[in-house]
């Protein structure tokens, strides 16, 4: 320092860092459904009370989601559904927590389509760079291309009568896009 003094330490409160993240697979289809994958983490030394996800859909509604936190849903001022999930406090150094979102496509082949997830705390000194607290999804709506099959079997091969067994039974999709709703009768 210009009066001869020498800084010893630097001395800093710990802070929370959230970051978000989200991916997909596939292609959303006219008339299915599509699945969103969304990460987010607490880098930070410092918990993040408050937490909360928003997700704004374009082009799609909300089915449901496996977090098992309490949500909300709504519509933005643009006309867009939302979803709102309560985390509640992150801790701090807080690994990779991820959930899905199933969602149903409702636009058509061609359209636009778009999935914001953005997290926040209540905590005043989060020190994330802005860009890690947003995830921007977007695509295009293509044609159904959903190609449905099943089969089942014995896994006892030929079963002896008057014997118990038991059935598999496998449903697959072999198409580029996600199916609607599958309901199996046997």
């Amino acid at each position: 320092e210009p009066d001869g003094d020498w800084v010893i330490n630097v001395f800093e409160e710990p802070t929370p860092r959230l970051f978000i993240a989200q991916w997909s697979q596939g292609q959303p289809a006219e008339g299915g459904n599509f699945t969103f994958r969304i990460e987010y983490l607490n880098e930070g030394g410092a918990p993040a009370e408050d937490t909360v996800i928003t997700a704004t859909l374009q082009g799609f509604a909300y089915l449901g989601d496996s977090s098992g936190f309490p949500h909300t849903t709504g519509v933005t001022p643009e006309g867009d559904p939302y979803v709102a999930w309560e985390l509640g406090t992150v801790d701090a150094y807080y690994g990779w927590a991820t959930f899905e979102m199933f969602v149903a496509v409702t636009a058509v082949t061609g359209d636009p389509v778009a999935h914001i997830a953005q997290i926040g705390t209540s905590n005043p000194y989060n020190s994330s760079d802005p860009g890690m607290l947003i995830s921007v999804w977007e695509g295009e709506v293509v044609p159904n291309d959903t190609s449905v099959n099943i089969g089942k079997g014995s896994w006892t091969g030929d079963p002896a009568p008057g014997h118990a067994f038991v059935y598999n039974v496998n449903v697959c999709n072999n198409g580029s896009t996600a199916s609607g709703h599958v309901t199996i009768t046997d």
